[in-house]
């Protein structure tokens, strides 16, 4: 059980995101293994949905809204129940509880069934953002930004996405953006405080890649987190690798996906992912297809320039060179709202 005893500057969760079909679930399931962190993933959203919400926190009746509203989503979406009546009555005998002890409080109950671990964590996809501001929370907080081919990442996204058109491309925008966070983070923040793990290398060499995490993080490296049949998903049952392709679903830790755009997307898409995101490709050692359009693949890169909805992140990134944080619909808060177009 976690301690909820320990003061908030003692305690040292973890955050994890990265972009849609990047490897995130993966590797908050090789750190659910540890015995010393439960992670969850795809369930609260503390960061996304809550943070900078139902102000002032002070208000009682603030806070029991953020708890509703953190309950319904877990039952609507996982069905997974949060009682929140002992959640509000920690709560409300604290003096004047913040995000911190609100999290914190949420995520002790809400892993309360699972084995006795002193730490938690959560996976948020899309959320990098918020890093800077879990660690103000949890000044020995961890976070971890994964990477992946943002070719590779567009052509899973492709693959299942019930987005209309040419929006699956917006993974390459939403990649460029988290490279380019991962680099100011390599750059800005404690390396105990933070990393960044390229899931090509974690499913090349998941123990070499791990042992160098956890020394970075300053966490006890554990082989248990090696063995794929040690994973387990939201239910406690085993956890199958969150993949798009079929044929690799049984697998947890593998190479076979890295490189699939080849075949999965058509060149042009190829040409387009690598024209925006250039530079940070080249800064995370991601190799270049290099292949100069044709004047007929110049053509289609235009029309794809000058789509509907291509054509706002194209202005976006002209005038900033920067990519998006935001998926291309908002997901729901919770499973009966309709996904609403993001900025």
């Amino acid at each position: 059980m976690i301690d909820k005893n320990m003061s908030i500057d003692s305690i040292s969760p973890v955050f994890i995101t990265g972009v849609y079909r990047s490897g995130t679930t993966l590797f908050s399931r090789i750190l659910d293994v540890h015995p010393r962190f439960a992670v969850t993933y795809d369930s609260l959203h503390y960061m996304r949905f809550c943070y900078g919400e139902f102000r002032p926190l002070s208000d009682p009746a603030n806070r029991r809204a953020l708890i509703e509203d953190i309950t319904e989503r877990c039952q609507s979406r996982w069905m997974r129940r949060l009682d929140p009546a002992p959640v509000l009555a920690e709560l409300d005998a604290m003096e004047n509880p913040g995000d911190a002890e609100i999290y914190d409080c949420v995520m002790r109950h809400y892993l309360s069934g699972s084995e006795r671990k002193a730490e938690w964590g959560e996976k948020t996809l899309m959320a990098w953002a918020r890093i800077p501001d879990f660690l103000k929370m949890f000044p020995k907080g961890k976070t971890v930004v994964v990477l992946r081919d943002p070719r590779d990442a567009c052509a899973s996204q492709k693959k299942i996405t019930y987005e209309p058109g040419l929006r699956y491309l917006d993974t390459g925008f939403a990649a460029l953006h988290a490279m380019q966070a991962a680099f100011d983070f390599e750059h800005s923040l404690p390396p105990a405080s933070y990393a960044t793990v390229k899931y090509e290398d974690l499913v090349d060499d998941p123990e070499s890649v791990l042992r160098g995490l956890c020394t970075r993080l300053e966490i006890e490296f554990d082989p248990a987190m090696l063995d794929a049949r040690n994973f387990r998903d939201y239910s406690g049952g085993p956890w199958l690798a969150n993949t798009s392709y079929e044929d690799d679903a049984p697998v947890a830790i593998g190479s076979k996906s890295v490189g699939r755009y080849k075949e999965a997307l058509d060149p042009v898409d190829v040409q387009f992912l690598e024209m925006i995101c250039r530079p940070m490709l080249a800064y995370w050692k991601y190799d270049l297809d290099g292949e100069l359009p044709t004047p007929e693949q110049w053509q289609r890169l235009y029309a794809i320039m000058n789509d509907s909805f291509i054509a706002g992140r194209m202005r976006h990134w002209m005038a900033t060179g920067q990519g998006v944080d935001v998926y291309p619909s908002a997901p729901p808060r919770i499973l009966r709202d309709e996904p609403e177009d993001a900025a």
